[in-house]
């Protein structure tokens, strides 16, 4: 089962984004994690790890404050993440 197939089907407990461009911002990634009423949840765990980057340099993935909408990281323009938040 894809990773994409398996967060569809997990009833907002997981949510596995799309890869994302780092802009040297903070970006929001909408997460739509809900509890069992359908009330929006900030996520307990919130992983993100780097797809790409500008080979031969290091890269800053800096963490935000995730709320109940959004995760929030901001990456260096050019480079590439996903994340995975759990509920």
């Amino acid at each position: 089962m894809a990773l994409a197939e398996f967060a569809s089907r997990s009833n907002g407990e997981i949510f596995i984004s799309d890869e994302i461009t780092g802009t040297g911002s903070e970006a929001d990634t909408a997460h739509g994690l809900a509890d069992s009423e359908g009330t929006a949840v900030t996520p307990s765990l919130v992983v993100a790890f780097i797809t790409q980057k500008t080979t031969g340099t290091s890269i800053a993935l800096v963490e935000g404050t995730h709320d109940a909408t959004n995760c929030k990281f901001s990456l260096e323009a050019q480079g590439k993440y996903r994340i995975i938040a759990f509920r």
